[in-house]
């Protein structure tokens, strides 16, 4: 699954998208969901089930500076979810 381009990770560093939620949090992609997160001061990021906290998986650093993404080839809806991120000391 292609989630991110370089464009669109150069666009989040830069500060330079008028909407960046139309590349971070959820979206629908050709063969699943796909989740991003922009997280500098993060060291890693989990993706856990809203409200029980189930850790669903870790997410992918695509950049050092803390573009991070998980794809989910095998879900086909939606799902409230939460970020956790432990903080780089």
């Amino acid at each position: 699954m292609g989630i991110l381009t370089q464009q669109n990770i150069d666009d989040i560093l830069r500060n330079n998208t008028k909407d960046p939620f139309a590349i971070l949090g959820m979206h629908w992609e050709k063969e699943g969901i796909s989740v991003r997160a922009f997280a500098p001061e993060a060291r890693s990021i989990v993706i856990a089930e809203a409200g029980s906290g189930e850790a669903v998986c870790i997410m992918t650093r695509v950049r050092d500076e803390g573009i991070f993404e998980a794809a989910f080839s095998y879900r086909k809806e939606f799902f409230r979810y939460e970020l956790i991120t432990p903080l780089i000391d």
